[in-house]
Parts: structure tokens; sequence; C-alpha cells
């Protein structure tokens, strides 16, 4: 039970580490473009928008990877 737990928790870190940098860097080539281009709504777009759904996805990896570490039972940080 321990093991599939432990998995369930990696996949979760993994998937959505995954999206939350590439919509980072989606963020990132959309602020870019708009600042070449002077567009205010794919400014808009991008920080009101997708940008909280990145920082959610960000959060859900953080509970992820959290998850992983206390379900292992090893924790990295302590010392022997």
């Amino acid at each position: 039970m321990r093991k599939k737990l432990l998995n369930i928790f990696e996949s979760l870190f993994s998937v959505c580490i995954a999206i939350s940098l590439s919509g980072s860097v989606l963020v990132f080539i959309l602020i870019v473009v708009s600042a070449i281009t002077n567009s205010e709504a794919l400014t808009m777009f991008a920080t009101k928008t997708l940008m909280p759904w990145v920082i959610r996805c960000a959060a859900l990896a953080l509970l992820g990877g959290l998850g992983a570490l206390y379900a292992s039972g090893e924790h990295e940080l302590t010392m022997d």
C-alpha cells in the first residue's frame, strides 16, 4: 500500500512539475512577444489567465513532492 501511494505521489509531482515548467516558459514567451508587439491584451492574458493556473499546478506539485517524501519514510533533511 505504501509503495502504491508513493507511486501516485511521484506521478503527481512529475506531471505537475512538467506542466508548471512548460506553462512558465509559455508565460515568459507571451510576455516577451507582447513587449515586442506592444500588445496589452497578450500581457493581460498571460498574467491574469495563464499564470494563476501555472501557480496552482506548481502548488499541486509541491503537494505531490511532500506526499512522496512522507510516503517513502525516508527524510533526506534529517541528521543521523
